[in-house]
């Protein structure tokens, strides 16, 4: 197996409406640097979820999985299927729980898969759990919960000074480059820092 260094193919997956106009500049930045980025081959909340279907159809030579929001949680719990290869797993604002989500924030799954990420473990051995400090869509527990949950062999906390989508192109830049450039150590903030990273046992 190639290491990360050595495999430079990224699968992405977007949020919920699959709006590529987020995280723009985040995918150029890794691009510059290198990185093949692939997008995930499958649409969201269409039919029953059905994980090792949804994984059948994911590029095999991609060896780091990011996704945000309803992207990020989807990767978390293909991940921990026994034929998942990752060897790193980045998730972005994700949630832990789809249907306390719902709850905590008053909206209807009705058409949308229920699933629970947190009842899974992903099989990467590197993972990044990133989360936006003015997140008014997914709240922070969500994913400190997957983080404190999980048992890789490295796995980051990284706090973005932004919302959601995380619309500041220089955060996007900035948080693409700390996880382009670090495979395990996190990054010592700046004056004018907007991306935090730690790195250890939670």
């Amino acid at each position: 197996m190639k290491t990360l260094s050595e495999n430079r193919h990224v699968l992405y997956a977007p949020g919920r409406g699959c709006d590529l106009s987020v995280l723009t500049d985040f995918r150029k930045e890794l691009a510059l640097r290198g990185f093949v980025l692939h997008l995930l081959p499958f649409s969201y909340d269409e039919g029953e979820f059905r994980a090792a279907e949804l994984m059948a159809k994911i590029p095999p030579e991609c060896s780091w999985w990011i996704g945000i929001s309803l992207g990020a949680s989807v990767l978390w719990q293909l991940s921990a299927l026994p034929d998942a290869m990752p060897q790193r797993l980045t998730v972005i604002n994700p949630f832990a729980d789809r249907e306390r989500l719902a709850k905590e924030k008053g909206f209807s799954l009705r058409g949308q898969w229920i699933f629970k990420p947190l009842d899974y473990c992903p099989r990467a051995g590197h993972i990044d759990v990133v989360i936006s400090l003015h997140d008014q869509s997914i709240g922070a527990h969500h994913g400190l919960e997957l983080l404190s949950a999980a048992q890789p062999a490295v796995k980051n906390l990284i706090i973005v000074k932004a919302d959601h989508q995380i619309n500041d192109s220089a955060a996007q830049r900035q948080l693409a480059g700390l996880l382009a450039d670090t495979g395990e150590t996190g990054h010592e903030a700046g004056e004018h820092c907007d991306v935090y990273s730690w790195t250890g046992g939670f």
